[in-house]
C-alpha cells in the first residue's frame, strides 16, 4: 500500500515498477506513447510490454515531478480493481434482482472473492482488472433489455470501455471487444440495428480499439511471443477448471491433476460456495419462478460468444485433467494463427463470470426471497473458507523481501561517469547465463532506475525482432570488434569478460565486485588492474569437445544457442569461440583441426571460420531434403597464448523454412570438436 515500498517487488511486479521508473525519467514525448529508450537502450521499447498498466503509467507520468522517487502505483492499483469489480458487480445483480439490496450485496461478494480475481494479485496485477469484463457484462445486459435507450448511448460506453481495456491489458481488451460484439449482435436480432449499422458500429469498435493499442504502445505484429506458437497450449484450460482448485488446497475439494504445469493460466474455479448452491438448487429447477424474463434474441449472442472462448480457451489441445482428449491441430498448421493469444486459458474469464452471475441470480428465481438470502449468504460463508488458501499465496508472494545481492558502494557511484548500464548477455537472450541468472533483471533494473541510467536488460512480455537481435547477436559482437564506449558501465558473465579481453578493449577492463563482473573504459573503480584472466585455458586433453566437454560453455564467447545440447552447440551465424593455452601447449602445437556440422536446405549455404589473418570459407550446396552434413576445417594458431576464432554463417537456415521442424531460428555451423594439432 506504500507507495515508496518497493521492497516486497520480486518477479513480474518488480519488472512493471522497473519498466515505469524508467519511463518517467524520459523527459522526451515518444510514439507509441509508453515508448523509451531508457529501456533496451539503444534500441528502446513500449514500457506497455512489461504489464505495468499502461493507463496508469500515463496518467501518472505528468504529475511525476511532484511523486516520490521511487513511486509504485500496484497498491493504488489493487484498490482500483477491487472497488471497480465490486461496483459493476452490484450494477450487474442489481439488473438481475431488481431492487433487493441484501441480495445483490450477497451476491456481489462473491466476485469480488473470485478465486481466479484473487491469484492475479499475487504478480500480474493488469490482469486484475477484471471488472472491465464485469463492466462489459453489465452493459451488454443493459443495453439490450433497454429497448427505448438511443444506441448511440451504448456505441459512446462501449467505445470507452474498449479504450481503456486496450490501455489496461490486450488479453482484456479482447474479451472485451467479443462482448460488445454479442451485445451488437442482440441489437441486430431485436432490430435496434440494420446490417449496415451493425457493420459501421463494428468496424468502428475495431478501429477504435486498434488506434488504441497502437498508441499505448501493444503491437500484435512484429513481436516475439505473440507469434511463433511459443506457449500455445501450454498456457491452456483444462476442461475441469471450473471443479478444480489447482495447487491452492481446497477445504473441500481435492486438487486435480493437470495437463500442462501451465495451466495456472485457465484457472476457473468456482469454489465450494457456488458448487453448493448448484447442487442445492438443481433438483429444484422445476419449481422455478422466474422474477426477469430473457428472450432468445438476448442470450443467445451471448452464449455463443462464451462457446467460442471456451473452446479459443482450450487452445487446439484439449485437454481434461491428465489427459489430452484431442489435438485439433496436430501438424500446427493453425498455431501461427491463434498464437498471439498464446496464454488462451484467460480467455475463459468472460465465460467464468457469466457463470457465476447466472447460478447466482438463478438461485433467487428457483426459491423464495427469504430461502434464496440464506442458501447465498451461507455459501458465501463456505466459499470465504474455500478459497482462503489462494488469499493465503498471494499474502505470502508479495510478503516476500528479496535481497539486493549489490553490497559494494561502487555499485552506487556508477552514474557519476556513465549514462548506462549494460548487461550482457541480456536478460532477455539468455536467462541461463545473463548475471543474477533469473534475478538479474531485477538486481539490475533496479540499480539503473535507482542510478537514473539507461539500460539493455530487461524483462517484458514481448520483445521486438529488431530488439532480440541487437541485444542478443550484435551487442555481444560489438565488444569483440570495439572497444567498451566510455559512457557505458558493462555486468557481464565470464565468457563476455574474455570477449572484452581479446578484443580491441583488451585486459584490464574487467573487475570483480560482489560475485559479478563489472567493466569500463572511463574507471578501474578504484581497484586497480588485477590481473584475472577471464579467457578460460584449455585443459589437458588438448581440445575442446561438446559431446564430452561439461564446460564447453566457458569457451563459447558470443553467438551459440545454449552451452550443451547433444553432441554439439549451433551457431546464430556468427559465432566466436575463445580459449588460452598453456606455454606447453604452445610450444607442441602450431594448427587447430575444427569438426563442423552444417544444416541444408534446397539452398547452398556459405560460411567462413576466420581465426586473426587466417580464414577458410566455402559452400555447401543445397540438398532436396533437409540435411545436416560434416564438415572439417583446419586452421594456423595465433602468435601467442590467446586464441580465438570466429564461425561466419553467411544466410543461414531456420528449420521451420525448410521443413526440419517447427524451429524458427536461424542456425549457422555446429561445433563438433576443436583439437590442438602437432606441429
Amino acid at each position: 500500500m506504500d507507495p515508496r515500498d518497493i521492497s516486497w517487488l520480486g518477479g513480474d511486479p518488480s519488472a512493471s515498477v522497473i519498466g515505469w521508473e524508467l519511463f518517467r525519467q524520459d523527459p522526451q514525448p515518444h510514439w507509441p506513447l509508453t515508448f523509451t529508450d531508457r529501456v533496451g537502450y539503444p534500441i528502446g521499447s513500449s514500457v506497455a510490454l512489461m504489464d505495468l498498466i499502461p493507463l496508469l503509467a500515463l496518467v501518472f507520468k505528468p504529475f511525476s515531478p511532484f511523486l516520490p522517487s521511487p513511486f509504485q502505483y500496484l497498491g493504488i492499483a489493487s484498490i482500483l480493481s477491487c472497488t471497480l469489480q465490486l461496483f459493476f458487480a452490484l450494477r450487474l445483480f442489481r439488473w438481475f434482482l431488481g431492487g433487493d439490496r441484501l441480495a445483490i450485496v450477497l451476491a456481489s461478494g462473491f466476485f469480488l472473492i473470485a478465486p481466479p480475481l484473487t491469484y492475479r494479485f499475487s504478480g500480474h496485477f493488469a490482469l486484475t482488472n477484471h471488472w472491465l469484463v464485469v463492466a462489459s457484462l453489465y452493459l451488454l445486459f443493459r443495453t439490450i433489455s433497454a429497448r427505448g435507450e438511443p444506441i448511440r448511448r451504448f456505441v459512446l460506453f462501449a467505445v470507452l470501455l474498449a479504450v481503456i481495456a486496450a490501455a489496461i491489458n490486450p488479453y482484456l481488451m479482447f474479451l472485451v471487444v467479443v462482448v460488445l460484439t454479442a451485445a451488437v449482435a442482440s441489437l441486430l436480432w431485436q432490430r435496434r440495428l440494420r446490417w449496415a449499422g451493425t457493420a459501421g458500429t463494428l468496424l468502428g469498435l475495431a478501429v477504435v480499439s486498434a488506434a488504441a493499442i497502437t498508441a499505448v504502445g501493444l503491437p500484435l505484429t512484429g513481436v516475439i511471443g505473440y507469434s511463433g506458437g511459443a506457449g500455445y497450449g501450454y498456457y491452456s484450460m483444462n476442461l475441469l477448471t471450473l471443479v478444480d482448485p489447482i495447487i491452492w488446497k481446497s477445504v473441500f475439494l481435492p486438487q486435480l491433476p493437470q495437463f500442462t504445469q501451465g495451466q495456472y493460466e485457465g484457472y476457473g474455479y468456482l469454489g465450494a460456495g457456488i458448487l453448493l448452491l448448484t447442487t442445492v438448487s438443481l433438483p429444484f429447477v422445476w419449481r422455478r419462478r422466474w422474477s426477469f424474463h430473457l428472450e432468445a434474441s438476448q442470450v443467445v449472442p451471448l452464449l455463443v460468444a462464451c462457446a467460442i472462448l471456451t473452446a479459443m480457451a482450450a487452445s487446439t489441445r484439449v485437454s481434461i485433467g491428465s489427459k489430452l482428449l484431442v489435438d485439433l491441430d496436430p501438424s500446427g498448421r493453425f498455431v501461427r494463427f491463434l498464437a498471439p493469444l498464446r496464454a488462451s486459458g484467460r480467455l475463459f474469464w468472460v465465460p467464468y463470470y457469466a457463470i457465476l452471475a447466472g447460478i447466482l441470480a438463478s438461485v433467487f428465481t428457483i426459491f423464495r426471497r427469504r430461502t434464496a438470502v440464506v442458501l447465498v449468504a451461507l455459501a458465501l460463508v463456505v466459499q470465504v473458507a474455500d478459497t482462503a488458501s489462494v488469499r493465503t499465496f498471494v499474502r505470502l508472494t508479495t510478503s516476500r523481501r528479496p535481497a539486493s545481492p549489490l553490497r559494494s558502494p561502487v555499485w552506487f557511484t556508477l552514474a557519476a561517469l556513465h549514462r548506462n548500464l549494460i548487461v550482457l548477455p541480456a536478460w532477455q537472450c539468455d536467462v541461463g547465463s545473463t548475471p543474477g541468472l533469473q534475478e538479474g533483471f531485477r538486481i539490475f533494473g533496479f540499480l539503473a532506475f535507482e542510478q537514473r541510467m539507461r539500460t539493455n536488460s530487461y524483462y517484458a512480455s514481448r520483445y521486438s525482432a529488431e530488439s532480440m537481435r541487437y541485444h542478443c547477436v550484435q551487442a555481444p559482437l560489438d565488444l569483440y570488434k570495439k572497444p567498451l564506449s566510455s559512457d557505458s558501465a558493462y555486468v557481464v558473465n565470464a565468457g563476455t569478460a574474455a570477449l572484452i579481453e581479446i578484443g580491441p578493449s583488451g585486459p584490464n577492463r574487467c573487475h570483480d565486485l560482489d560475485g559479478f563482473t563489472l567493466c569500463s573504459s572511463a574507471t578501474d573503480f578504484g581497484m586497480g588492474p588485477d590481473g584475472t584472466n577471464y579467457l578460460a585455458e584449455l585443459d589437458a586433453s588438448d581440445r575442446l569437445s561438446v559431446p564430452e566437454g561439461p564446460s564447453v560453455s566457458k569457451f563459447l564467447l558470443a553467438g551459440w544457442y545454449g552451452s550443451e545440447r547433444g553432441p554439439l552447440v549451433w551457431s546464430d551465424g556468427h559465432g566466436v569461440v575463445g580459449f588460452r593455452l598453456s606455454s606447453s601447449q604452445r610450444s607442441r602445437y602450431d594448427r587447430l583441426a575444427l569438426r563442423f556440422k552444417i544444416l541444408v536446405g534446397r539452398k547452398p549455404v556459405e560460411y567462413a571460420i576466420e581465426s586473426g589473418s587466417s580464414e577458410v570459407d566455402g559452400s555447401v550446396p543445397g540438398s532436396a531434403a533437409p540435411a545436416i552434413l560434416d564438415l572439417n576445417v583446419d586452421l594456423p594458431l595465433r602468435p601467442g597464448l590467446v586464441q580465438s576464432f570466429d564461425v561466419v554463417t553467411k544466410h543461414p537456415p531456420r528449420p521451420v523454412d525448410i521443413g526440419l521442424n517447427q524451429d524458427p531460428r536461424e542456425i549457422g555451423l555446429g561445433l563438433v570438436e576443436a583439437r590442438l594439432a602437432p606441429r
